[in-house]
Order: C-alpha cells, then sequence, then structure tokens
C-alpha cells in the first residue's frame, strides 16, 4: 500500500476486513443466512444487502462532492432504503449477495484510497453537523460494527 495516512490506512483496513467476514458467509447454510438474528430482527442476508445500497450513495452521493463548494445531496429516505434493500436480501441467492457487497466494498476502498492524504483532516459538512472525513468514515465503520457484533452474537 502506497504511503498513506494512518487515518485512512484504518478505514480501508475495516473494510478489508469487512469482505473477508461477508465471505466467510458463503459457508452458512441457507436456513441460517436466511433466519432472523432475533425476534423482530433482520436475517444475516438481509444486513448484508442493506449495506450495498448505502455504499452506492457514499459512491455517489458523498465522495464526488467532498471536493467541490456544492452542497452533499440529501441522503434517501433510511425505511424506505432499508425495506427494499431487505427484500433484495430475503429473494436474491447468497452468492449474489455476498458479490454484490464485496463489488461495493471494493469500489469504496478503491475510493476512499483516491482522496487526497489532505483531505482527511478536512471538515466537511452534512446539514448543520460539520465533522472531519475521517470521523465522517469512522461512523460508516461503526455502523458496520453495530452490524457485524449483532450477527456475531447470532451465530454463537
Amino acid at each position: 500500500m502506497p504511503n498513506i495516512t494512518p487515518q485512512k490506512e484504518i478505514i480501508i483496513n475495516h473494510h478489508k476486513n469487512m469482505i473477508d467476514w461477508v465471505e466467510s458467509f458463503r459457508k452458512l447454510s441457507d436456513e441460517r443466512w436466511l433466519m432472523p438474528i432475533e425476534v423482530n430482527k433482520w436475517s444475516i442476508a438481509e444486513i448484508v444487502s442493506h449495506f450495498v445500497p448505502w455504499e452506492e450513495f457514499v459512491l455517489e452521493n458523498r465522495i464526488p462532492y467532498l471536493t467541490t463548494d456544492n452542497p452533499l445531496p440529501k441522503p434517501p429516505d433510511v425505511e424506505t432504503l432499508n425495506q427494499q434493500s431487505a427484500v433484495e436480501g430475503r429473494n436474491n441467492p447468497k452468492e449474489i449477495t455476498i458479490q454484490k457487497f464485496i463489488d461495493s466494498r471494493k469500489r469504496m476502498i478503491d475510493s476512499i484510497t483516491s482522496i487526497s492524504d489532505r483531505l482527511w483532516d478536512m471538515d466537511i459538512e452534512i446539514g448543520t453537523t460539520k465533522l472531519s472525513l475521517f470521523k465522517y468514515f469512522d461512523g460508516l465503520v461503526q455502523h458496520d460494527e453495530h452490524h457485524k457484533r449483532q450477527i456475531e452474537n447470532a451465530l454463537k
């Protein structure tokens, strides 16, 4: 890996680890893949599936705007997007869902890698919130980690 900031390296390594982790689900039975992680909760399939449209949003409606003076586009409706992705997770074959996740994460790694190191300390504004680029990406990492803990607890 080229000489990059420690902050960028943390984020990239997280995404690489998430790819490895999701790849491990290939060995799960379809029954386990589709079983809710708890009563009234999503399945592993639905959780993995819901990561993809949010990454697409970041790739298309956040990263390209970071070096412009244009305001960041508003995010889609959370409930609508999550419900649509949950349906896809239930209905798509496991291999398709896993591959979509891997492909979107690889695109995310490429996009993050291409962000100039000098921008990592820059503040961005999302609505009325001002935060560093690292804090923004770290928030996405925390979201991943929340779901990872849920799944790992369910698999115990």
